[in-house]
């Protein structure tokens, strides 16, 4: 860069194309994961021969599925847009079908419930409905996993699952704080629930990241497998953990500090 006698560069040479291919990456292997840790608790709810764990995997399976539709269609939207912007103009028009894709992804946050009304079940039905318990099952699950992870003695897998870690207990907090309101105006939680379903979606994506950098690392360790493949892995845990989960603590905020904004609402609309 900067040298205009040098033969020219690939695009994914230029660092800022880097930055949007690896917050791609990262975040579809988030969403992945969760995916399919909800329809593993999907089978854990029909299969299962203990009835306790049967309900256990009911209980996640209803805190988690309006997560995974709300967030990972809200996420995907902004995916198939950063796709067309690393093809800058090219990806304006039809040559590269990156547009395609952007004019596709817009119908999911739309149908089989919108966004907001995933937000409201997370809320209304799966948080205020038993006063959070359901929701703070989840949140313990990923509390005492995520500290696993945090006391591995790999640096990278420590480093990933620390940071998990501390936006797990900033999605608690915000959930006390939606309780709390609750009390006050039953109509707050509503307001603040779209920042509460994303607070949730990139905390639980950072859980299942700081899982899958357990097992990338025991299986480098190992020397089993593609190592290519797992230091790929590692590289991408390490990005969403310093790269997405920050956005994380912007929603938490959003919710917590900037709660007061969300009352008396009718009185703007008026």
């Amino acid at each position: 860069m900067g040298d205009t006698d040098s033969e020219r560069s690939p695009i994914i040479r230029h660092p800022d194309v880097q930055r949007m291919l690896l917050s791609m990456q990262s975040r579809i292997q988030a969403m992945r994961a969760l995916s399919l840790y909800t329809a593993a608790a999907a089978d854990r709810a029909s299969h299962h021969p203990d009835a306790a764990e049967q309900a256990r995997g009911q209980r996640a399976v209803d805190v988690l599925t309006p997560v995974v539709k709300g967030w990972g269609a809200e996420v995907g939207n902004d995916i198939t847009g950063v796709a067309l912007q690393v093809h800058g103009g090219m990806g304006y028009i039809e040559e590269t079908g990156a547009a395609q894709h952007y004019r596709d992804a817009r119908i999911t946050t739309i149908y089989e419930g919108t966004t907001g009304i995933q937000a409201a079940d997370l809320v209304g039905r799966k948080m205020l409905r038993d006063g959070g318990q359901m929701v703070g099952e989840v949140i313990e699950t990923m509390r005492v996993e995520t500290a696993a992870a945090a006391s591995s003695t790999a640096s990278d897998v420590q480093a990933v699952a620390t940071v998990v870690a501390r936006l797990i207990e900033k999605l608690a907090e915000a959930t006390d704080w939606l309780l709390a309101a609750a009390g006050r105006d039953p109509r707050v939680p509503l307001a603040g629930s779209f920042s509460y379903l994303m607070l949730w979606g990139i905390t639980a994506g950072g859980w299942q990241m700081a899982q899958a950098a357990v097992a990338a690392r025991r299986c480098l360790d190992a020397d089993e497998g593609d190592s290519a493949f797992y230091r790929a892995k590692l590289a991408s845990c390490s990005h969403y953990a310093s790269q997405v989960l920050p956005h994380g603590e912007a929603y938490a905020s959003a919710i917590i500090d900037g709660g007061v904004s969300l009352e008396n609402l009718d009185s703007l609309f008026a």
